[in-house]
């Protein structure tokens, strides 16, 4: 067994030893070495799936570093963009992050906002269209549930 894969350790051999010594014929030892390949097939289907999903969450995540200021930018592009279907890259996504996409989308953008609301003078409204909201309103609305203060609040206290 590759130490590397993580497998070993995840396995207890010294059980394994153990029992092998209680068996009693041939087959309940084809049994046991059974029981043992299909737990490690799936220790390594699993591994596979985790590596995989470890990826997809950082290719969202580039792609909502990339495109954040896209107005279109939603679960829905994100799902065309990684060939997926959206239900399932939202279930996959919260399951690993307890985030839905949307929400990890407008986190993103309300960092950017602060960002320039902290850093430039632009206006409200300038700000709101540069981080991919369509309209201001619906911008003050996310801004304050993810930072408690609406952006003129959070430009006067200097955070």
């Amino acid at each position: 067994m590759d130490k590397g894969s993580g497998l070993a350790a995840e396995y207890d051999f010294g059980a394994f030893v153990q029992r092998m010594h209680q068996l009693e014929t041939l087959q309940d030892v084809r049994d046991h070495f059974s029981e043992l390949i299909d737990q490690l097939c799936q220790g390594v289907r699993e591994k596979k799936n985790n590596a995989k999903h470890d990826n997809l969450v950082a290719m969202i995540d580039e792609i909502v570093r990339q495109q954040y200021a896209d107005r279109e930018l939603s679960l829905y592009k994100l799902a065309e963009l990684l060939d997926m279907s959206p239900a399932y890259l939202g279930r996959i996504f919260k399951k690993l992050t307890l985030k839905s996409v949307p929400d990890y989308v407008n986190e993103y953008r309300v960092e950017r906002a602060k960002d320039l609301l902290a850093s430039t003078p632009c206006s409200i409204e300038e700000i709101s269209q540069k981080t991919g909201y369509n309209n201001s309103t619906y911008f003050y609305k996310v801004f304050k549930k993810y930072t408690g203060l609406t952006p003129a609040e959070y430009r006067q206290t200097g955070s």
